[in-house]
């Protein structure tokens, strides 16, 4: 038997049940409390492809710990297909142990990351300086 190997993840192929999904907006939430501090969260909100679709913010597989981390907002039937219907979404994801959030990676346009970009960038900036 002849076994070949991938060149690397890209090569892949894609799960059938997951994928990145569109997001409208996304917002780092700081949340202030007596025993921790100030807490860090990332927000994203958008419409879902499918009522029963599960969406969850994963950050990105690095080999070390980067500077810059990119955040992937990905979407996933449990259960298989389900009706075909735009549902709103709300997911978060704790940014403790994230320096800083560069990206968040969707299926959103260029133009939509880049505004993204720039608005976590600012409220990233805004909330060191809180």
């Amino acid at each position: 038997m002849k076994v070949e190997r991938t060149t690397g993840v890209d090569d892949l192929p894609q799960a059938g049940t997951c994928w990145l999904i569109d997001f409208d907006r996304a917002e780092v939430l700081v949340v202030k409390t007596s025993s921790q501090g100030e807490q860090f969260f990332l927000v994203v909100l958008g419409m879902k492809p499918y009522l029963n679709m599960e969406v969850d913010l994963a950050p990105q597989t690095y080999v070390r710990p980067p500077d810059y981390w990119g955040i992937e907002v990905f979407g996933y039937l449990p259960g298989g297909g389900g009706p075909t219907a735009l549902a709103p979404y709300v997911a978060s994801i704790p940014l403790h142990q994230m320096a800083y959030v560069t990206d968040i990676f969707g299926r959103t346009t260029e133009a939509n990351r880049q505004r993204m970009r720039t608005a976590l960038s600012t409220s990233l900036t805004g909330a060191n300086n809180a």
